[in-house]
């Protein structure tokens, strides 16, 4: 399901995760629309509502160095994924 090598995807009854490395030539926008085109192949949707962006980094990096902000995406500090919170 992956565009490229190096994608993990966790998938578990109405929950998924995408794990998208630093360093990658795809981008993270061009790998969710992926996601979302292979969801409508196999008759399912994506709720972009409750869609949310986790970056995990270094607390004294730049912003400047952070990935731009995915449309239609909310960036969030802390997130909940299978009852464990993430931060």
């Amino acid at each position: 399901m992956a565009v490229e090598t190096g994608r993990v995807y966790v998938l578990r009854d109405d929950d998924a995760s995408l794990r998208c490395p630093q360093n990658s030539s795809t981008s993270v926008e061009l790998e969710m629309a992926h996601v979302i085109a292979w969801a409508r192949e196999n008759k399912m949707s994506i709720n972009l509502l409750k869609t949310v962006e986790l970056v995990f980094r270094r607390p004294n990096i730049s912003n400047d160095l952070l990935p731009s902000v995915m449309t239609n995406v909310r960036r969030v500090g802390a997130a909940k994924l299978l009852g464990v919170h993430l931060t």
